[in-house]
């Protein structure tokens, strides 16, 4: 669209709404934008109204790939706690009653992930690791197999453990589970 937009001599903002509609005009709407930044600095004020103005950069194609992706991390933890409830559930735990135990726990976890973008920044994911990959592996066994015996599907928890086991197949016993976000990109590099 961008390169339709600049043929015509027009300017083309693309944008990520990371909020649901009854957000939308509030504090809390978040808005992704990107394209030329003399049309987003033009509309600023238009824009502003909708939620939280974002602006990320001169390539159009930036806000859609920072909505999909914010969204492919909203997922992953939804999964998460979806599994979680279902384990608990089977037990007559009410989710109510578990639900600020795993908001806390699952904050408290949140306070490793810078961490991890300089590890995948730098390409270093040996430094420092507190848990690593082999361990962690090795452990997992337990989310599937307490899943199983709870008779609670493992289709959200599978691909994690297939790409915890070829994350060690491949070496990186020893690194942080960061380390798997080059075996994500895989697949990119034609191999």
């Amino acid at each position: 669209m961008s390169v339709w937009a600049t043929k015509y001599d027009a300017h083309y903002i693309d944008s990520g709404i990371m909020a649901v509609p009854p957000m939308i005009g509030g504090q809390h709407a978040l808005i992704l934008y990107s394209g030329p930044r003399q049309a987003f600095d033009a509309h600023s004020g238009l824009l502003d109204a909708l939620g939280t103005s974002r602006y990320l950069g001169e390539d159009a194609g930036l806000a859609p790939l920072y909505d999909i992706s914010l969204l492919a991390g909203m997922y992953g933890l939804f999964a998460g706690v979806l599994q979680a409830l279902a384990l608990t559930g089977t037990a007559g735990i009410p989710a109510g009653e578990f639900m600020p135990l795993l908001m806390s726990w699952l904050q408290a976890m949140q306070g490793g992930l810078p961490k991890w973008a300089e590890q995948v920044d730098s390409g270093d994911h040996t430094s420092n690791v507190v848990s690593n990959l082999g361990m962690q592996a090795d452990a997992y066994v337990n989310l599937v197999d307490a899943s199983r015996a709870a008779d609670i599907s493992t289709e959200l928890v599978l691909p994690m453990q297939s790409l915890m086991k070829r994350g060690v197949a491949t070496g990186k016993a020893d690194a942080d589970l960061s380390s798997l976000v080059a075996l994500l990109q895989f697949s990119k590099q034609g191999n």
